[in-house]
This record gives C-alpha cells, sequence and structure tokens, in this order.
C-alpha cells in the first residue's frame, strides 16, 4: 500500500506505462530480472533444482537485452544477490562450497546479454549522435557526474517520509518473523554487512553510470530513466535492509538474547527517523499524496483521465476517416492537465517525428492536431 499510493516521485513512471517502447524496453526488463532472481533463490532453497536454474539463466539473459540501464541494473542486481549467497551458504557442513558454478551462470548469462547490448548498432549510433555535441566528454567526466547524481537520487529518496516508514517496517518485520534470504547462517562478523552496504551503493552507480555516459553528462534527464534509478536505488535499500536484519537476528540466536534485536531494532529506526524524514513533512505537505496510483486514481474519479482518452479516441478516429493523400489538420478542445497519462504525441508539427510515422501509417499527406483551439 505504502509502495503503490505513497512514494513521491512516482508519477515520473508515467512514460513506462504509457510507452510502448519505454514499457518493452525498461519494465520487460526489469521484470525479466526479479524472474531471475526468484528462480537463482529458489534453486538455493533447500535441494538444488536444474530447473530453477535455468529459468535464472534465460530471464537473465532476456533481462539484459533491455536498455543499457536496465542491463547494468540487472548485473548489479545478480552480483548482489551472488553476494548475498557467498555470505550465507557453506554454514551446515564444514568444507561445503559457498557458491557453486550454477550459481554463476545466471551472472555470467546477463553479463553476456548486456556485451551485445551495448555492442548493438542502435546504441553505437545513438551514442555518436549524442557526442557531436559534447565531443570531449569522457569516462572520468561521467564517473564525476554519475556521482553527482547518485547523491541526489540518494537525497531525494531518503527526504521522503513514506519511504522512510516502509524501510522501517520492512525492518521490524524481518526481526519479528525472522525473515530470511538464504538457507543457512554465516554472520559472525559486521564484514557482510559492509560488503552489502557497499554493493548496494555500487549498483546504485552502475545503474546511472550508462545513462549519463551515453547522453554525455545530460544524466536522468528522461522520466524513463530516472524511474529506473530511484526504482533501482530504493529496491536496493530495502534489499540491504533485509541483510541487516538477518545479520542480527543471527548475532541475537548466537547470543540467545532476543534483546539484542529489539534494541538494534529501535537504535536503527531512530537513526533513520532522525535521517531527514519526518522532520520535512512541513516543507512538503502535496508531495505526500503525490504518488502515481494516487494520483492516478484521483484523475480517474474526476473524470480527467476519461476526458483526455476520449479526446484522444476522436483524434484517431477522425484520422482513420479521412481520404487518403489529404492534408488533415484538427481543432480540439483544450487538453486536460495531468501527471499520469503520457502525452497525447500527435501535435501540431506536420514535421514532427509521431505526426510524420502517423500520416505514413494512414496514408495521408500530412497531419497536424492543434488543442485549445475550440471554445
Amino acid at each position: 500500500m505504502f509502495a503503490a499510493l505513497g512514494l513521491p516521485e512516482t508519477y515520473i513512471g508515467t512514460e513506462l506505462f504509457y510507452w510502448y517502447t519505454a514499457t518493452a524496453g525498461y519494465l520487460s526488463g526489469i521484470s525479466s530480472l526479479f524472474v531471475a532472481i526468484g528462480g537463482l533463490l529458489m534453486a538455493n532453497c533447500g535441494k538444488r533444482r536444474k530447473g530453477y536454474y535455468i529459468c535464472s539463466i534465460l530471464f537473465a539473459f532476456l533481462a539484459s537485452g533491455a536498455s543499457p540501464e536496465v542491463a547494468s541494473f540487472v548485473c548489479s542486481w545478480l552480483l548482489l544477490v551472488l553476494l548475498a549467497l557467498f555470505l550465507a551458504a557453506g554454514a551446515e557442513k564444514e568444507g561445503e562450497k559457498r557458491l557453486g558454478l550454477w550459481d554463476i551462470v545466471p551472472f555470467v548469462s546477463a553479463f553476456a546479454g548486456a556485451l551485445i547490448n551495448v555492442c548493438a548498432p542502435g546504441t553505437i549510433q545513438r551514442s555518436r549522435a549524442t557526442m557531436e555535441e559534447n565531443a570531449v566528454y569522457g569516462v572520468l567526466d561521467a564517473i564525476r557526474d554519475t556521482i553527482g547524481y547518485q547523491k541526489e537520487g540518494l537525497r531525494e529518496i531518503w527526504r521522503d517520509p513514506l519511504f522512510i516508514a516502509l524501510t522501517l517496517i520492512v525492518f521490524v518485520v524481518c526481526l519479528c518473523c525472522e525473515v530470511r534470504v538464504a538457507r543457512a547462517g554465516r554472520f559472525r562478523t559486521p564484514i557482510g554487512v559492509l560488503l552489502v552496504i557497499g554493493g548496494v551503493t555500487v549498483s546504485h552507480f552502475l545503474c546511472i553510470f550508462p545513462v549519463v555516459l551515453g547522453y554525455h553528462g545530460e544524466g536522468l534527464v528522461n522520466c524513463r530513466t530516472k524511474y529506473v534509478a530511484y526504482l533501482e536505488i530504493r529496491f536496493s535499500i530495502l534489499f540491504a535492509v533485509i541483510y541487516l536484519a538477518q545479520y542480527i537476528l543471527q548475532v541475537s540466536r548466537e547470543r540467545q538474547d532476543r534483546r539484542l534485536s529489539i534494541c538494534a531494532a529501535g537504535i536503527v529506526c531512530g537513526f533513520l527517523v532522525c535521517l531527514e524524514g519526518f522532520v520535512l513533512l512541513h516543507d512538503r505537505p502535496d508531495e505526500l499524496l503525490s504518488g502515481y496510483s494516487f494520483e492516478l486514481i484521483r484523475d480517474i474519479s474526476n473524470g480527467t483521465v476519461q476526458e483526455i482518452f476520449g479526446l484522444r479516441k476522436e483524434v484517431l478516429e477522425a484520422l482513420e476517416a479521412a481520404e487518403e493523400g489529404t492534408d488533415v489538420y484538427l481543432q480540439m478542445p483544450e487538453l486536460p492537465s495531468s501527471r499520469v497519462t503520457y502525452s497525447q504525441g500527435i501535435t501540431g508539427d506536420t514535421n514532427s517525428q509521431v505526426n510524420v510515422s502517423i500520416a505514413h501509417t494512414l496514408r495521408l499527406n500530412s497531419v497536424a492536431v492543434e488543442y485549445g483551439a475550440v471554445e
């Protein structure tokens, strides 16, 4: 409920939900990633099942075929899971291998898919096109700018009181319900926790870096790239919180002192609350209800979404009814303002890519649509 209704900035996912290209290039890859992770974790629960490994390998490869940003997301997350399995396994029997070959193959598959993705002609062509605007931009510049965008993203997310509340709930539930992410436990030192936190930080960097390098310093200028980066940061933070809770459970079990878990929970919760969170409520009251799902429900209830799609339907029906080879100019009522639907696409510029494409599709000479021209 927190994720669906609360989290500010999720309205930027509009581009992924309503633009087919972004949905295919981003959401499909992220969905495939979580299927791959699920298969890898299932294979490590009890008996090792090759079916789960094969599923993980296939979906890891498919996930890397999405945009370079998602491919980096995929590889870094599979490394995070491998790190968690490496730290958690091998405690049941002395000499037992912590990671088998089958555990590593999904990452290798994803990395191979990422290499194919990077070497794709379309990726190279687009990079060259943006390089013409900033020919002196290099890898070191991209590293510097990526760190800046990473700090900005973390600052924005940790200023969100709803995400902090969600993090606290996950942490407390993991402690109370003894949630575990692996079949065994070997968390005898805090080194594993530090490695996971470090891995999470690196995963943030790797998710943002391809975007900054590809756009040569422009950074997270598109809604789709910003949405994916913020999604990765949020999920990886929750991943680290779950791992931290499991470490505390392990230590408290060894010392047979459940009070340690309770004290640790109180300390972490107090720290997170003090970390800007609820202090900033008075500065951003409107953004508390700016989650994508909340805004969508609101726009549906007041008829905004229906009006927007009604206008879109009228435009498409008028264009389909037009005579072939003609110039079509439509004057439509003003378009309602909404952050949860993507743009209408067809504009008043006959030379725009969308207008030219729809004209070719319907065998028209030219197409133009003006909104707000009808009283």
